[in-house]
């Protein structure tokens, strides 16, 4: 180990070098990321009795790369791999509200955002307001 830099000696004494850390990162390369944060997802889901995601902002939707739900979610809608409308979901706004001022203005003049519940922010400066609050 030591001729292969693994360790190095201090007499009788050995220590790891920083090549060990070569061992763990092949490990984690070879995992994709819902592998890689499934577990992480499943501890908080435990400690906070609540359903929790990973996911990312594409175009005008968010796709969901990893979830855990709570036993009370029994729907089909939200699974990894799934679209919804960004500005019409909680992971969408939490998304949409650390964008930079820029990216928020293109992502807004894009299109008209679509209504699909009585309840969906559809104007762009009700909906700048209700982001800069979901991001304090």
């Amino acid at each position: 180990m030591k001729s292969l830099g693994y360790v190095r000696a201090d007499g009788r004494q050995y220590s790891l070098t920083p090549k060990v850390l070569n061992f763990g990162w092949s490990y984690f390369a070879s995992l994709s990321l819902e592998e890689a944060v499934q577990p992480v997802l499943e501890d908080l889901r435990t400690a906070i009795d609540e359903s929790c995601s990973v996911a990312v902002l594409d175009g005008r939707d968010i796709v969901y790369l990893a979830r855990a739900f709570t036993r009370r979610i029994t729907t089909s809608r939200g699974r990894v791999g799934s679209r919804l409308p960004a500005h019409a979901t909680a992971m969408g706004r939490a998304l949409l509200a650390h964008l930079d001022d820029d990216e928020l203005e293109t992502w807004l003049g894009q299109e008209p955002l679509p209504e699909y519940t009585s309840r969906t922010l559809t104007d762009p400066a009700q909906l700048r307001a209700a982001l800069a609050e979901t991001k304090q």
